[in-house]
């Protein structure tokens, strides 16, 4: 005879009968996805905005104003210009994706009801949307008041920010707090700096090469949006590990 066994049974609670009806019957307040993303609008910070309305309005003033003084600045100078201050933008977006691992917060989100993978989601859902229309703002004014064309400023465009993006993404998967954000940035300057000194240099690149080059880094960009959208979202520690 087993008393232990015996006793643990004799003063074991009952299984509950109806458990889930039980639960699914109490009254608390649902919220869809499509909510939540709506709702997660107001956490994104005001720099964000603030540099995309910028970034719009530079662009506009480079091409529309600045070509009246010296004609010879619309075209390719000015898709160049335009690009160099996508990286900016780029930087600001990883940095409001990657905010859960920038302060520590992925082992609290994960247990969340609405958990780190779907927070992770919902920004990179608003930062994409808002990504997406000023690049495409930026792309329709270079293709209307330059002679570049609407793809080749689409590739020129792209190439910065996805680079510069797929970078910080990997920075900031794998360095917290200030740190994180001084590489990023250091990043983003890199970039713009050296896109507008390739355009002011003698150098003339053949347009296919170009444009082959290009393609070939906004893949590499995508590619490490990707791969490091997923480390974050499984919660990428100090170390570039795994919570």
């Amino acid at each position: 005879m087993n008393i232990k066994k015996e006793l643990c049974e004799a003063f074991s609670p009952p299984k509950p009968k109806g458990k889930e009806k039980f639960l699914n019957a109490m009254p608390y307040p649902k919220l869809s996805f499509s909510r939540f993303v709506f709702s997660q609008i107001k956490y994104i910070r005001k720099r964000v905005w603030v540099v995309s309305v910028v970034i719009v309005a530079a662009s506009v003033f480079s091409v529309c104003f600045m070509s009246l003084k010296n004609p010879s600045y619309i075209g390719l100078p000015a898709v160049w210009i335009i690009s160099s201050l996508t990286p900016f933008l780029a930087m600001l977006t990883a940095s409001e994706i990657s905010r859960s691992n920038i302060y520590g917060m992925t082992e609290l989100e994960r247990v969340c009801r609405f958990s780190l993978p779907l927070l992770t989601g919902a920004r990179t859902l608003i930062l994409g949307g808002v990504s997406f229309a000023v690049i495409a703002a930026l792309t329709v004014i270079s293709g209307i008041f330059t002679p570049v064309g609407i793809a080749n400023s689409a590739i020129y465009i792209l190439t910065p920010f996805l680079l510069v993006n797929g970078i910080s993404l990997a920075i900031f998967s794998r360095f917290k707090g200030k740190e994180g954000g001084y590489i990023s940035c250091g990043t983003a300057a890199f970039v713009s700096v050296s896109g507008i000194l390739l355009q002011g240099s003698q150098v003339e690149i053949p347009e296919t090469i170009c444009n082959n080059f290009c393609i070939m880094l906004c893949i590499f960009g995508a590619a490490a949006i990707i791969i490091n959208l997923k480390k974050i979202t499984n919660g990428a520690n100090y170390y570039g590990t795994h919570t």
